[in-house]
């Protein structure tokens, strides 16, 4: 299997999990030359911002896929931040803080 196909499954199996708006927007990326591995990096960060606004209570539903358009449209400058500032600490805590410069050297620290 190709890496590009790997990428392909990937997406597709991870829209399964998004509202259909995340989907559009997912979906609209494949008109422009976006590569395939940068739309996956997007479902990636869609699904953990999705998942943080369950956890956090700024949204409360089982399934990600329930969080309304409308929910989305609501959150507050504030809240975006405080997921911003979440994520910044948590890699922080997994790759150590990062001064003004991001080294060229591969860490895997990304995700």
């Amino acid at each position: 299997m190709s890496e590009n196909h790997g990428y392909r499954y990937n997406v597709n199996k991870l829209m399964l999990e998004f509202p259909y708006y995340v989907n559009e927007f997912i979906q609209s990326k494949d008109t422009v030359p976006l590569s395939i591995a940068s739309i996956y990096s997007y479902c990636l960060e869609f699904r953990k911002y999705l998942k943080w606004m369950n956890e956090h209570n700024i949204t409360n539903h089982d399934d990600i896929k329930e969080i309304t358009l409308k929910e989305m449209e609501n959150v507050t400058k504030r809240e975006l931040e405080d997921f911003v500032l979440h994520e910044r600490l948590r890699l922080e805590a997994k790759c150590g803080p990062r001064g003004p410069y991001i080294s060229t050297k591969s860490n895997h620290c990304s995700d």
